[in-house]
């Protein structure tokens, strides 16, 4: 076997080196973006995933305050229809209508107190077919309901169920509230009804203030369309008397 020698020169060397270097340096730019990518990757799953248990998150809460909502106006709802379908209530209005004296009085009254009571409303009246107000509570009341609450008794006259009055400000209460129109009949003719009236603040508002996670900015509220405009029917976390503005 013949060995031979080869010999390369300095400049091929150097070459050599400088292209080497080239392609280690390459190599850890590869390297570098491979691990750019792979760390980018994991960060947009892990956000998207955690977008994605938010969004899951407030569709739960969201549902779950929609229930709580329902049921509250479900349950005004059912207290409207049981005055309606009380014959005993219709027979003790016309009674006191044509012969009114203090033990029919009472009887009326009585009724109303206890629902004020038990079902927790902020004000209960008896008014005529004309909304002209009746009684209360506590006894005699007079004045007209507001026009808003005159143009639902028709309504509620005209279809023979409850009608609603959206929460709303009326100078005849100092705080925003909620109305139900229960008509009452005697026979087919309507003889008045029992206008029952909610303080949103009371009852309505922490419906939506009850947040069932620690979180610092999320919020929830009642909104309506006015027009082109929106109509916050509850207040805000961090809005201070943005309710029915």
């Amino acid at each position: 076997m013949q060995l031979s020698r080869v010999s390369f020169s300095p400049a091929f060397g150097t070459f050599v080196q400088r292209h080497a270097t080239k392609v280690f340096l390459a190599l850890v730019l590869v390297v570098l973006a491979w691990v750019v990518w792979g760390v980018h990757t994991i960060y947009q799953a892990r956000q998207n995933q955690y977008r994605h248990n938010l969004e899951h998150e407030l569709h739960l809460i969201n549902q779950w305050q929609t229930e709580r909502i329902v049921q509250w106006r479900e349950q005004r709802q059912a207290d409207a229809n049981a005055l309606s379908e009380d014959a005993l209530l219709a027979q003790a209005l016309a009674q006191w209508h044509s012969a009114p004296n203090p033990q029919r009085q009472e009887l009326l009254t009585g009724r109303l107190r206890i629902l004020q009571e038990q079902a927790r409303y902020s004000a209960v009246y008896l008014v005529d077919s004309q909304g002209q107000l009746l009684l209360n509570a506590q006894g005699r009341a007079q004045g007209h309901m507001p026009q808003a609450e005159q143009m639902a008794l028709q309504n509620a006259f005209t279809l023979a169920l409850a009608s609603f009055v959206e929460p709303r400000h009326d100078a005849f209460f100092a705080f925003p509230f909620f109305s139900i129109l229960a008509p009452i009949f005697q026979g087919a003719t309507p003889i008045g009804a029992v206008w029952l009236v909610s303080d949103v603040r009371m009852d309505l508002f922490p419906l939506m203030e009850k947040w069932p996670t620690s979180s610092q900015s999320a919020e929830s509220a009642l909104i309506s369309q006015s027009g082109n405009d929106v109509l916050f029917l509850s207040p805000l976390r961090h809005r201070k008397n943005a309710e029915l503005a």
